[in-house]
């Protein structure tokens, strides 16, 4: 609506726009370079595409920009000399105990106990692929001498448990050094037989495990009967 008449009400008319409640304005704005000025302790500035802005996860108290490899794969190289990798179960992690010069994972017996018979050496343990360095006595107080080892009838951890014997007379039998001397009766007769075997080891100086034969003499022959152990 043009008019020549500027009175009050005719300029009021001319500058206000009715739908938008706002007075009419023509101007043309022109801005120079802009100069945007960041404090990294005071502000912050989000990254993204103009659409999804990038999330971050806090860990451990510090804020880490949350990576998706999009192509490709991602390779790790660790080196046992150099690296080292914590185990757990995504919230808490394996612990371990020093014991002199060596460092050994902290382990919890489940639904199961631990039975050794003791004192076993080194060696022997390493026979059975297992090598152990442990101080029961420093962890729980109790002499090795009265811990068992066991085995289950069905090989299971549920099954019946049995403890293992390894007394003297299967340890010489055993033994990589074992000597044995027979002794006959009647020897080079038809009656000959062996009546007794005696097993002796150096590394078990001053036993002497004893197989004793007996037999009964029936219809002019020997019958062996029976068997008889014994450590002289």
């Amino acid at each position: 609506m043009a008019t020549k008449d500027l009175d009050f009400g005719n300029v009021i008319k001319m500058v206000y726009d009715p739908p938008t409640e706002s007075l009419k304005v023509l101007a043309t704005i022109s801005i120079g370079s802009v100069s945007v000025d960041l404090d990294a302790a005071t502000d912050s500035v989000r990254l993204g595409d103009g659409t999804l802005l990038n999330t971050l996860t806090n860990v451990g108290g510090k804020n880490a920009l949350d990576v998706n490899i999009a192509g490709g794969s991602l390779s790790i190289i660790m080196d046992h000399s150099e690296d080292s990798v914590r185990l757990g179960d995504g919230t808490t992690f394996f612990t371990s105990t020093t014991i002199g010069p060596k460092t050994a994972l902290d382990i919890n017996l489940i639904n199961s106990s631990l039975a050794v018979t003791g004192p076993l050496t080194n060696a022997e343990l390493r026979a059975s692929a297992i090598e152990v360095t442990t101080d029961l006595e420093a962890f729980t107080g109790i002499n090795p001498d009265n811990v068992q080892l066991v085995g289950s009838i069905d090989g299971t951890k549920t099954g019946t448990k049995y403890g293992f014997v390894n007394n003297i007379r299967q340890q010489i039998l055993s033994s990589q050094d074992r000597e044995q001397a027979i002794t006959y009766a009647d020897f080079g007769t038809k009656d000959q037989r062996i009546v007794q075997i005696d097993y002796t080891s150096s590394t078990f100086p001053g036993f002497t495990v004893q197989k004793i034969i007996n037999y009964t003499l029936v219809s002019g022959r020997y019958r062996r009967d029976s068997i008889e152990w014994q450590i002289v």
